[in-house]
């Protein structure tokens, strides 16, 4: 709801007569929308990275079935630029996330990566392993879709985002009985990089602190969660391999914006004409509105003002409604136009 802010001017005949009131806050209370791009930020953020070797293959005269699983944890530095759309009430400063962006980041892979998949054996015969490394992997998160949209200021769906994987290498060969089956190979994930959305369901949840607010600048923290829940194939062939990515990133960074703070209202003379002043916010446009009684529910539209670069509004009052013959009294008031 649109908070106004009254003053009244009075006229008395042969005389003109000064008024000042002095008013707190923000003229106008409707949310201001803004975009936010966040520098770069860090996280703190594990993935498990769960690499799976499944196929049938033939080995001795028999069809043998391949199916195992080595899981290894991928501790991620590096740091992640966000872009995101905000509204923000002028009034409380509290800001609700309405849009969320993420834009080519670094994320590294700070530890080894490396799985041994043990196939076990099969009617007695060992069938060896499947033995993955991973160098110097790298990624970003990225958004392809536009701006997610983010439900109630919280949440927003994975589906939106990819995890990609775009630097370093995968290898693998096969050891033992799978080296016939096995084919070796390595990745550059550089010119194949491995890349999907986060989940294909699911939700990741951002939050917006509280403002500390100092003077006209107000502060604030942005957290970003995403559950991972990932699947691509790294290899084809008779035996599959696939990679497995779940866990949460989390990715956290502090921003500042400016707000215009009024701390007056001030009537000027009164006569015909008369000229109303007042501080709102930079390029929004406000109408005054005048009434003989403040309480009545007949406000008459005067003008449509733009405020100027630094916040002041100015709008004359020529009782043009009135025939030119000011009223002995009038009340004045700003609201916001959307």
């Amino acid at each position: 709801m649109t908070n106004h802010f009254h003053m009244k001017l009075c006229r008395q005949p042969l005389l003109a007569l000064w008024c000042a009131f002095l008013l707190s806050g923000i003229l106008s209370s409707s949310a201001t929308s803004s975009t936010v791009i966040l520098a770069p930020v860090p996280g703190s953020n594990t993935l498990n990275i769960a690499i799976t070797a499944k196929g049938t293959v033939s080995y001795s005269g028999y069809n043998i079935p391949i199916n195992s699983t080595s899981s290894q944890t991928a501790q991620l530095g590096g740091t992640q630029p966000l872009l995101f759309d905000a509204t923000f009430d002028p009034v409380t400063q509290q800001g609700t996330i309405t849009g969320l962006d993420f834009t080519n980041g670094n994320i590294e892979v700070l530890n080894p990566l490396s799985w041994t998949l043990n196939l076990g054996t099969y009617l007695f015969i060992p069938l060896g392993s499947v033995n993955i490394t991973g160098s110097n992997i790298v990624g970003q998160l990225y958004t392809p879709h536009p701006m997610s949209l983010v439900s109630g200021g919280t949440t927003f769906p994975l589906a939106d985002h990819e995890l990609i994987l775009d630097g370093g290498t995968l290898e693998g060969s096969g050891t033992g009985a799978a080296a016939t089956f096995v084919t070796p190979f390595t990745n550059n994930l550089a010119t194949t990089p491995i890349q999907g959305p986060l989940a294909t369901n699911g939700s990741g949840t951002v939050t917006l602190s509280n403002p500390t607010v100092a003077g006209g600048t107000a502060s604030y923290t942005v957290t970003v969660t995403l559950p991972a829940n990932s699947s691509f194939q790294i290899q084809s062939n008779l035996v599959i391999v696939t990679a497995a990515i779940t866990g949460i990133t989390c990715w956290q960074g502090a921003f500042t914006r400016s707000f215009i703070v009024t701390n007056s209202i001030t009537a000027i003379s009164v006569g015909v004409p008369t000229t109303v002043t007042a501080i709102g916010l930079s390029g929004y446009k406000y109408v005054l509105d005048r009434a003989t009684n403040l309480f009545s529910a007949q406000w008459a539209d005067i003008s449509t003002n733009a405020a100027a670069t630094n916040g002041v509004i100015q709008a004359v009052d020529h009782f043009s409604d009135l025939g030119g013959n000011a009223p002995a009294s009038a009340y004045y008031r700003f609201r916001w136009l959307p």
